[in-house]
């Protein structure tokens, strides 16, 4: 009887020593390094992250960044050594931001292509010339006589007739009385 309630004692203190390990070891991760199996998952996350930057060429494209990362990760597993268990953990966090964060991508630079010109403004229709016409009533007269000269134009601001008439209207008539014979000219000044 002894022996079976030594048994009983014993079993219950193995499953209370095997709770407090479960539990003990509850959020750790086995990750064996120097003489220590299992760690505070933070550590090896820590480690995971450098490994995997240097598996990405981080560690020849950003070096001064990738040593101070693995820095970060190796000095977080002596604070740990060292039993200052937060300090450590905190240590790999840091170790694992620098880790992942290491050589960003560049900015593209972003090219805007300009709209391109309006066209421009049609060139404005040529100005029609001036048309006058010049006609006597009658054609021919004697010296002294008199004769009615008249006129019309279109596209024109006014016109002009020769031998001391000067500037008259668009279109119009007037008389006039020539001493000897005399070729009358209309000029059209111009819209």
């Amino acid at each position: 009887m002894q022996n079976r309630s030594m048994l009983k004692i014993v079993a219950a203190v193995g499953a209370f020593m095997f709770l407090g390990v479960l539990a003990g070891c509850a959020g750790l991760e086995y990750a064996p390094k120097r003489s220590i199996m299992y760690y505070h998952k933070e550590l090896p996350a820590a480690e995971r992250a450098v490994e995997a930057a240097r598996a990405a060429g981080k560690d020849k494209e950003c070096p001064a960044e990738f040593q101070a990362a693995e820095k970060a990760k190796n000095d977080a597993y002596e604070i740990y050594w060292s039993c200052r268990t937060k300090e450590g953990i905190a240590k790999a966090n840091e170790s694992a931001a620098l880790a992942k964060a290491l050589c960003p991508p560049k900015p593209v630079p972003v090219v805007v292509v300009a709209p391109p010109p309006p066209p421009p403004p049609p060139a404005p229709a040529p100005a029609v010339a001036p048309a006058v016409s010049l006609s006597a009533n009658p054609p021919a007269v004697d010296a002294g006589k008199c004769t009615t000269l008249f006129w019309s134009s279109e596209n024109a601001d006014g016109a002009s007739i020769d031998h001391g008439i000067g500037d008259v209207g668009k279109s119009g008539s007037r008389q006039v009385c020539p001493t000897a014979t005399t070729l009358y000219t209309v000029t059209a000044m111009g819209a």
